[in-house]
């Protein structure tokens, strides 16, 4: 009772005992040292939530390493990029679908980085 569930792991498979921990979510993210070791979990900070661990990609190549290196993007953040990126639409027609509810719904309302773009 005096040992912590990673230091009896540690011994029982050190003695040839099959033993993992049973974690919970915070466990893992927090206190896993394969995790950790593996880098699984990022510090990324975001324009809404700061400072958040995001997970990282689950699998390491040599040649082409992936990380997460940006955060998940906010409710119709890309939107412009989108409509008048890709979709080729003039910025009033994109006024346009956000003020008859195409892009945004009329009842709800808008949040500031979205007034922002419109401008």
């Amino acid at each position: 009772m005096t040992l912590g569930k990673y230091e009896v792991t540690e011994r029982c498979q050190a003695a040839g005992v099959r033993a993992m921990p049973v974690q919970s979510a915070e466990d893992r993210v927090e206190h896993d040292p394969q995790l950790r070791q593996r880098e699984m979990y990022l510090e990324i900070e975001h324009p809404a939530l700061g400072v958040h661990k995001v997970q990282n990609a689950p699998f390491k190549m040599s040649e082409t390493p992936a990380m997460n290196h940006l955060p998940s993007p906010l409710i119709g953040q890309h939107t412009r990029e989108i409509v008048e990126g890709l979709l080729g639409y003039g910025h009033e027609e994109m006024r346009a679908g956000f003020a008859n509810g195409t892009f945004w719904p009329v009842k709800r309302p808008r949040l500031p980085y979205l007034e922002e773009m419109l401008r």
